[in-house]
């Protein structure tokens, strides 16, 4: 499929709220980034203007446009890396699909985990939202596991402690697992 008819079915799919065509639509697009050896720039656009979308926002399985980033991370360039992590980061809390924040904090953390993505983790462990809230830890847990930069590591590991105290029962459950998981696997900085 051409890149424009995928830009038709992606629109599509956002329009009428159909998860299984936004599907359909990553895989197509994966593929086509795959053949070309690039992230497409149109198609990066459109999907930039899409992630800001209310319709988009409120679509379940909004998450499996999100994961197209993590699929064709190696095809992205160093300019769409730095305009997709703002859209992330302003539209997070946005999201209804919870999967969606999964997804989001997995590419801060395990895909930018850098000085940036570890700045908007921590603005967004002051997100009022107990929900999105409670996937930041996810995020900074990636850092300390997937970082060569030992500062970066350590300072992120200290957010998750920091988050030990957030007020939410579900948030410092999610922490307490994030510290388990970084404990299971030999990473303490404490």
């Amino acid at each position: 499929m051409n890149e424009q008819k995928l830009q038709d079915v992606l629109k599509q799919a956002i329009t009428t709220g159909n998860s299984e065509q936004l599907w359909d639509y990553t895989e197509d697009m994966l593929l086509l980034v795959q053949d070309v050896d690039h992230f497409p720039p149109s198609s990066f656009d459109l999907i930039l203007t899409i992630m800001i979308q209310q319709a988009f926002l409120e679509m379940e399985g909004s998450h499996h446009l999100l994961l197209l980033f993590e699929q064709t991370w190696k095809f992205l360039s160093d300019d769409q890396k730095d305009r997709l992590l703002p859209v992330l980061e302003s539209t997070y809390v946005r999201f209804t699909d919870d999967l969606s924040w999964f997804v989001i904090s997995e590419l801060l953390g395990e895909y930018f985990r850098d000085d940036r993505a570890l700045m908007v983790l921590h603005r967004l462990r002051a997100l009022e939202a107990e929900m999105p809230r409670s996937l930041v830890p996810h995020g900074l847990e990636h850092i300390v596991k997937s970082s060569s930069d030992k500062a970066l590591a350590r300072r992120a590991y200290a957010e998750l402690l920091e988050m030990k105290n957030d007020p939410s029962e579900q948030v410092r459950g999610e922490v307490d697992i994030s510290l388990q998981i970084l404990a299971n696997r030999g990473h303490s900085y404490g």
